[in-house]
């Protein structure tokens, strides 16, 4: 299967076109944790962002870019645990597009009720196999289907979470995302090439839905047969897509995070950040600190850590 190889310079059109629809987010800092692990961490916060989550860059570049092209469809449909239904129902909003959206069984709530609270339609599927087979129905019916990572508007819109953090930073030793369908992390790589390209970029992933590190070692996209269970709602998706999976077989390393660890990382970065943090969030964090204990940093040396929403 052949697609698009997107580039750099696809993350920064991604950036100028959504840039006056959201919330540069901040780069956040502790002394308390820079001492501790004896580096210089920055975790960039998404859980500042309109709908509290990274996944309003991908779905407004989408629909904006539909929008540039006087192709904007009235009617869409997606599936998500959550970040991207509220990201979807919010540019809907804004654009005036009429939204449904398919969850998977045990969604949050916040994020449930978020995607509700911006006129979106929701249903909660008894399966993520159902919710995904109603919306290829609805999308069968002349619905315009916004994938939460499959499409490349998503991947680039994304990816300018890093591009903001990097252009703040500068260079980096080693940059740290969470892993559900891929494609945050695919445009993580795709702006880490271009403005710190002798950066380690490396997936982090629960231990419990390890489905992409599986598919980076073994070169070949593994589903998973059911939702696995774990705390990171975020990541619960079943595989990653072949488009992001090209991606993903660049990246530098897969870490993979057990349940308890996740909870652990979770409760330091809200205590010494002071900010909410969802567990999705944790996971990066906590790949941070494996990483750390295989390769001791100097104390000088940058990382950076995305956080990828505040909806707990």
């Amino acid at each position: 299967m052949n697609f698009t190889a997107l580039t750099y310079r696809d993350i920064v059109s991604a950036a100028e076109r959504i840039q006056a629809h959201i919330v540069r987010t901040p780069l956040l800092t502790s002394d308390f944790l820079n001492d501790l692990f004896g580096c210089q961490i920055y975790f960039k916060y998404e859980g500042a962002q309109k709908t509290g989550s990274f996944k309003l860059r991908g779905a407004l570049n989408a629909l904006l870019r539909l929008q540039e092209n006087n192709a904007l469809p009235p009617y869409i449909v997606t599936v998500s645990s959550g970040n991207h239904a509220q990201a979807t129902a919010y540019a809907g909003k804004l654009l005036g597009v009429k939204v449904k959206i398919f969850f998977p069984p045990n969604p949050n709530a916040k994020k449930l009720q978020g995607a509700k609270s911006w006129g979106a339609e929701t249903f909660v599927a008894g399966s993520r196999q159902e919710a995904e087979q109603l919306v290829a129905e609805e999308a069968a019916g002349g619905a315009f289907f916004l994938p939460p990572f499959d499409h490349d508007d998503i991947i680039c819109g994304q990816g300018t979470s890093c591009l903001e953090a990097l252009t703040d930073l500068g260079e980096v030793k080693a940059i740290f995302a969470t892993c559900g369908g891929g494609g945050w992390l695919s445009g993580t790589y795709l702006a880490a090439q271009g403005l710190c390209p002798t950066a380690a970029v490396i997936g982090c992933e629960p231990l419990n839905g390890n489905d992409a590190a599986q598919s980076y070692r073994t070169g070949a996209v593994i589903g998973l047969q059911k939702a696995p269970d774990t705390v990171a709602d975020g990541a619960r998706t079943l595989k990653v897509a072949e488009r992001t999976f090209q991606y993903l077989q660049k990246l530098t390393d897969f870490i993979e995070i057990p349940e308890a660890e996740i909870l652990q990382y979770q409760r330091l970065a809200q205590e010494h950040l002071t900010v909410i943090v969802e567990p999705t969030s944790a996971v990066a964090f906590a790949g941070l600190t494996r990483y750390l204990k295989q390769t001791p940093p100097q104390a000088q040396e940058k990382f950076l850590v995305l956080l990828s929403g505040s909806n707990v």
